[in-house]
C-alpha cells in the first residue's frame, strides 16, 4: 500500500518512538486528579474549574441547557456544578477542555484545527441527540459517551501537529484526509492510553472508523454511538444509510425517523449551545 509523505513521516517516528504526542490540558489534568481522589467533593472540582475562565463559561452554558433540566437560570459556577453532578462533571469538563489543544501558530494549520474541532462538536451533538432517543443500554453512560465523542478524533491532533513541522509539504487536504483515515485511530488510542482514559473510550476511539462487519460484538456500546453520530454528521457520506441500518439491526432504535424527532433536535441543539 502506497503512503503519502505525511503518513510516512509519522510512521517513521512511531517506529522509532520519536513521535511527540499531545499532553492533556493542565485544567483537564487537574479536574481529573481532583475528581478521582477518594474524598473528593463537587465543591473541590468546581473550585478547580473556576480557575479557568473558558471552561467555566462552557460549564455554565451546559448547565442551562435542556441536557440538565433546571427550574431557573444559573450564573454561579459552583451551583452549575452541583446541578450537573460529580460523575458527569468530570468527563464533561475534561472533554470541553480538549478545545484548548486545537491551536496553532500556523494560519493554514489553525484553519484545519478549527474545522476538526467544530466537526467534533457537531458529531457530539448528533451522538448525544441519538442517545437521548435511542433505546437505553446499561453498558452506555451519557457522561462517558460525551467524553468519547469529544476525543473520538483526537488522533487528528497529532497528525496536524506533525503537519505543522512542514506545512508547505504536509498541510494539503489530500495528505491530511488520507493520513487521518489510516493513522488517526492508532494515534488516538496511543494518546488516550497516555492520558489514562477509561478502556471503553480507548476501544471506541480505536474502532469506530472500521467497517461495521469488522466488529462481531452484539452488545451495543460506545463504538456504535460514535459510528451513528459520525453517520448523522455526514462522515460516511454515501454509506450513511447503511450505517443507520446497521445501528437499527443492532437494536438501537425501531425506526430511523426517531433520529429526526423533536427530542433529538432539542438535545443535539443543547450540545451545540454549550460550545457555540
Amino acid at each position: 500500500m502506497k503512503h503519502n509523505a505525511l503518513t510516512l513521516s509519522i510512521l517513521d517516528k512511531i517506529n522509532h518512538n520519536k513521535l511527540t504526542l499531545p499532553t492533556l490540558p493542565d485544567i483537564a489534568l487537574r479536574v481529573k486528579q481532583t475528581a478521582e481522589q477518594e474524598d473528593s467533593t463537587i465543591v473541590d472540582v468546581s473550585q478547580v474549574i473556576a480557575t479557568d475562565a473558558a471552561l467555566t463559561t462552557r460549564i455554565l452554558r451546559y448547565s442551562n441547557t435542556a441536557l440538565v433540566r433546571g427550574v431557573s437560570t444559573i450564573t454561579d459556577i459552583h451551583e452549575a456544578c452541583k446541578r450537573i453532578g460529580l460523575v458527569k462533571l468530570k468527563n464533561l469538563a475534561i472533554g470541553m477542555a480538549m478545545e484548548q489543544l486545537f491551536d496553532s501558530q500556523n494560519k493554514q494549520i489553525q484553519i484545519k484545527m478549527h474545522e476538526v474541532w467544530m466537526d467534533t462538536v457537531t458529531m457530539t451533538s448528533c451522538a448525544i441527540g441519538a442517545y437521548a432517543v435511542c433505546d437505553k443500554q446499561k453498558h452506555v453512560r451519557e457522561e462517558t459517551l460525551f467524553l468519547a465523542c469529544l476525543v473520538h478524533n483526537i488522533g487528528m491532533l497529532a497528525i496536524l501537529n506533525e503537519a505543522e513541522t512542514n506545512p508547505a509539504e504536509f498541510a494539503q487536504p489530500a495528505f491530511l484526509n488520507d493520513t487521518a483515515s489510516r493513522l488517526s485511530p492508532i494515534l488516538g488510542g496511543q494518546i488516550l492510553k497516555q492520558w489514562e482514559f477509561e478502556q471503553p473510550i480507548i476501544y471506541a476511539v480505536e474502532r469506530w472508523r472500521r467497517k461495521e462487519s469488522d466488529d462481531a460484538k452484539q452488545v451495543i456500546d460506545y463504538v456504535d454511538y460514535l459510528r451513528l453520530g459520525a453517520a448523522l454528521n455526514g462522515y460516511f457520506e454515501d454509506k450513511q444509510d447503511r450505517m443507520v441500518t446497521y445501528c437499527k439491526k443492532k437494536g438501537m432504535f425501531s425506526h430511523p425517523d426517531i433520529l429526526a424527532c423533536d427530542k433529538y433536535n432539542e438535545m443535539s441543539q443543547a450540545v451545540l449551545a454549550s460550545f457555540i
